[in-house]
């Protein structure tokens, strides 16, 4: 999942006031859907920051335009589609990853679709449900929810946390803006960054760290050799008239040794962005919200 998150958190954000999340749990499983409230919707979208001088602005002002844009950002949705092919000792293994997110900035809440299509000897398919909130963090695996606490739901409020900071997110575009080109499309500006070489590993080092997590300087250095991350494209498109995120595309190589043994990963994901100020307001379902903690439904370790 590191490649995933590598991705997400470059995701740009947008913003959203009125649909609604509705749960509904049948027999056999959980079924979510979200669905927009058209009945008395007011679109509230951030007013478009002024033109660059020029036709087509740099990879500077462009980044600068979206920063300003996506300050004024209330909620927005991503839709992120991954697929990640994995070489281990000579066994290829294909992993496809679907997530949707709903996410609202003040307070930090959201509410996240998950699932992971994998062989059956890799634990085959898994679908996972996920809300965020200030006050916990509430799990559903397999139809039963688990509420996280402690250090566990610090690191994902983090990672959230830069989900949800246009600011934050467009800090590494600023670190490889020599390696950054701006065109245009249609009504579209498209932000392209193909990085390779030591540039690619601070960049990869940068995002993580900005995730949170708790690693150490140390620990993050010998977690980037052990990843040796080759090269990432990094596709990255903006309306032309309010600079508010269209898409991201994202193409990663990575080789990680570990245990000697030899680990090739390729990834490549696509995530597009809507809802600007419609999302509405999202609720914790009561069973979440009474399910037990990890720490409740882990076994105590015998005394030593």
């Amino acid at each position: 999942m590191v490649i995933v998150m590598l991705a997400t958190v470059l995701a740009a954000c947008g913003g959203g006031n009125n649909a609604t999340t509705n749960d509904t749990q049948g027999t056999g499983g959980t079924t979510n859907n979200v669905t927009d409230n058209a009945t008395n919707t007011e679109t509230n979208e951030p007013d478009a920051t002024e033109e660059p001088s020029g036709d087509v602005p740099t990879a500077e002002e462009l980044i600068t335009n979206i920063a300003a844009a996506s300050a004024s950002m209330e909620s927005f949705t991503m839709e992120m589609v991954s697929e990640q092919t994995i070489d281990m000792n000579g066994e290829t293994q294909n992993v496809k990853t679907s997530v949707k997110s709903d996410i609202i900035q003040n307070p930090l809440t959201a509410y996240q679709e998950l699932t992971m299509e994998m062989p059956a000897e890799a634990g085959g398919n898994q679908e996972m449900i996920q809300y965020m909130t200030p006050e916990g963090m509430y799990m559903q695996v397999s139809g039963q929810w688990i509420k996280m606490a402690g250090p566990e739901q610090g690191a994902m409020m983090e990672q959230l946390q830069q989900q949800a900071s246009p600011e934050a997110q467009l800090e590494h575009f600023k670190t490889i803006t020599n390696e950054t080109t701006v065109t245009e499309e249609g009504d579209n500006y498209i932000l392209t960054a193909d990085v390779s070489g030591d540039n690619v590993k601070e960049l990869s080092k940068n995002m993580l760290e900005g995730m949170g997590g708790g690693a150490d300087a140390g620990g993050m250095d010998q977690l980037m050799d052990q990843m040796g991350i080759e090269k990432m494209l990094i596709v990255y498109t903006v309306r032309k008239d309010d600079y508010l995120p269209v898409s991201m595309n994202v193409e990663m190589s990575m080789t990680m040794e570990q245990e000697g043994m030899t680990m090739k990963m390729n990834n490549k994901s696509e995530s597009t962005f809507s809802n600007y100020n419609e999302v509405g307001e999202i609720t914790v379902p009561e069973e979440a919200l009474n399910a037990p903690s990890m720490d409740e439904m882990m076994p105590e370790m015998p005394a030593q």
